[in-house]
């Protein structure tokens, strides 16, 4: 592991630390911004998902709860539709390509 990654990961430890002990002494709620969905998991009780300007729902974060559903939330479809659909746009461009 590299220097600058330990320092990262090091200082990111530090941070999640000081939010619970301000949120489990003083009672301070703390909004945490983020498109690291683990981070999310890891120190969040609940999380809140907008699409496209618009709320889509706020859910609370339980043992079960996985990355997959929360990005399926965040696309509005599943996962693999999401990529079947651009895999199949590539397959469009590739067919256009050869036959040029």
């Amino acid at each position: 592991m590299s220097r600058r990654l330990h320092l990262a990961i090091r200082r990111q430890k530090e941070l999640f630390e000081v939010v619970e002990h301000l949120h489990k002494t003083e009672n301070i709620a703390i909004l945490f911004i983020s498109h690291r969905l683990n981070e999310i998991l890891e120190i969040c009780e609940s999380y809140t998902v907008m699409r496209n300007g618009k709320l889509i729902g706020t859910y609370p974060i339980i043992e079960s709860t996985t990355t997959k559903e929360i990005v399926e939330l965040m696309l509005g479809r599943t996962f693999e539709e999401a990529y079947k659909k651009r895999r199949d746009f590539y397959r469009v461009i590739l067919f256009l390509k050869q036959r040029i």
